[in-house]
């Protein structure tokens, strides 16, 4: 039922702290044939946060039951997340009282994400004994129960043009067309010794890179 109370059990709290700075700056310029506008915007956003792994519990307690190791009474992980971003706009619209009216412009965006998970537990785990355990089952030294680092970053150019003619008081005729380039880089890492018990693999990285190109047309019809 809708109105009853829900509750969730977990094994630790789940704090989050969320820290978002966001500016931006517009400047405008009339030309007499047209008004320029550039806009700059830059954001930066981290967010740390707990996320509890209770469900895991039984798990990491059975494995540190084999060692004779005192079990944990909470497991959860830590996640870091950032952004950065920053994007800048130049656009171009012309004033004139007659039916045709263009705009062009420029575009410019480059984006930073980084994320960072690492599995913990209370009380805290020591990484030499997370080493031992790995050691004996996979003859590997391991120092983590759980670890995740990603990077990525992405970078658009673009530039648009527009043409507006006026067929009458109440319908327009738009034409416009749009070209953008985008460059990718992303670098992850991953590792820990609970995703190898539960069937994933052995600690590693892959580096990523691509990119890609578009034109995008557009023309329609707009009656008022």
């Amino acid at each position: 039922i809708g109105t009853e109370d829900l509750y969730n059990a977990i094994s630790v709290a789940e704090p989050t702290d969320d820290d978002l700075d966001a500016y931006n700056l517009t400047i405008e310029y009339s030309f007499p044939f047209a008004d320029l506008v550039s806009s700059t915007t830059i954001v930066n956003r981290d967010i740390d946060s707990t996320l509890d792994q209770g469900g895991l519990l039984g798990g990491v307690n059975g494995v540190l039951g084999m060692f004779g190791i005192p079990g944990v009474d909470g497991v959860f992980s830590d996640q870091l997340i950032a952004i950065e971003a920053k994007s800048q706009e130049f656009r171009l619209v012309s004033d004139n009282d007659g039916p045709l009216n263009w705009t062009a412009g420029v575009f410019y965006k480059e984006q930073d994400f980084s994320l960072g998970l690492d599995g913990l537990s209370m009380p805290l785990i020591p990484s030499e004994t997370w080493e031992l355990i790995s050691q004996i089952i996979f003859g590997v030294t391991i120092s983590d129960a759980l670890f995740i680092a990603s990077a990525a970053t992405t970078e658009q150019y673009a530039a648009f043009g527009e043409i507006t003619y006026d067929l009458s008081d109440r319908l327009q005729l738009i034409a416009g067309v749009r070209y953008f380039e985008e460059d990718r880089e992303s670098e992850s890492g991953w590792g820990g010794v609970f995703p190898i018990l539960l069937g994933g693999p052995f600690p590693g990285s892959v580096t990523t890179e691509g990119d890609d190109d578009m034109i995008n047309p557009r023309v329609s019809l707009r009656y008022e």
